[in-house]
């Protein structure tokens, strides 16, 4: 293909059709008929003296059902294969999601792993903790950022619960993470996305009425003080680490790691998020992890007036609209 790009994982994918050949199938011949090029192209290729392109790479790929993870996560070029989760027009996309996230923390947990959090907006590990703040993220996503039809005529109010078993996953992924070292960086915007929600709400009347704002309000505030009491407990250099940065976070990333292999998710539309196994984007966010601590103050179990006046700026965000 004209102006398609040389694939540079050659030795795992050899590996691979090494195993091939060995199962009593002609790989030359298949490759040939997969990729329409004659023998002695096939053959050139596989003893490296022509690259595969990056598109004769997803060609085998798709033959033999094998995930492009397999061939390329870990190489350390300019492309990637990633994961993402179809929320639009599908049901039941929010079970699957805490599904999902819980089965993933449940890895980093028993492989005694860690979790990086570059937080540019509140924390699922937080927004979550207390209700109405809890059921108002998720009223939300479904009502603003889905745009379900359901959700369209429903206002927010103490009738708006989520059901039991929804509860139980988010309870389970709390858990899990209050078992697993964390590494959080947050700035004095992290807050802002949760008042221009509650703002964005209040603007159009989908509170049913004002003692419901005022507790999702109460419910906020409830949420940074138990954070700064947990942080103020802390001891230095176990469990969690707490950074406040100085500059502009400007986007949320999660990174998970476990034994020898990251696992980093960029996040969008508050839930979703596309997520790698790819070495080299790893190694992209911890150099950006790396800047960011260098313009950050560690604030779990030390740095008591730093943190007093952290909490207390995000506290007067919040007083601007309550």
């Amino acid at each position: 293909m004209a102006g398609d790009v040389e694939y540079s994982g050659k030795d795992r994918l050899l590996e691979f059709l090494k195993g091939m050949d060995q199962s009593n199938v002609s790989v030359p011949k298949e490759l040939a008929e997969i990729l329409d090029m004659s023998l002695e192209s096939v053959y050139r290729r596989l003893r490296g003296e022509v690259e595969f392109t990056f598109s004769e790479v997803i060609r085998i790929a798709e033959r033999f059902s094998i995930s492009l993870d397999v061939l390329i996560s870990q190489q350390k070029g300019t492309f990637a294969t990633v994961h993402y989760n179809q929320m639009y027009n599908q049901s039941s996309v929010f079970v699957s999601y805490l599904a999902n996230v819980n089965a993933m923390l449940k890895k980093v947990y028993e492989d005694k792993g860690r979790v990086l959090y570059i937080s540019n907006n509140l924390p699922i590990s937080h927004s979550f903790r207390n209700r109405p703040l809890r059921d108002f993220k998720v009223y939300y996503w479904q009502r603003v950022v889905l745009n379900r039809e359901r959700y369209r005529s429903v206002n927010f109010s103490t009738e708006f619960a989520l059901t039991d078993a929804v509860n139980h996953s988010i309870n389970t992924m709390l858990d899990y993470y209050d078992r697993i070292d964390s590494s959080e960086i947050w700035n004095e915007n992290s807050l802002d996305s949760t008042i221009r929600q509650i703002d964005y709400c209040k603007r159009l009347g989908l509170f049913k009425d004002d003692k419901i704002l005022e507790s999702l309000y109460d419910s906020v505030r409830d949420t940074l003080n138990a954070l700064e009491n947990k942080l103020a407990s802390a001891t230095k250099g176990e469990g969690i680490e707490f950074y406040v940065c100085s500059i502009e976070l400007a986007s949320t990333c999660v990174q998970m790691y476990m034994q020898d292999r990251y696992l980093t998710f960029l996040n969008f539309s508050i839930f979703n998020s596309v997520s790698t196994s790819n070495i080299g984007i790893a190694e992209e966010v911890n150099a950006w992890r790396d800047c960011l601590l260098n313009k950050s103050t560690q604030i779990a179990g030390e740095s008591e007036l730093t943190r007093h006046n952290f909490f207390n700026v995000l506290r007067k965000k919040l007083d601007t609209i309550s």
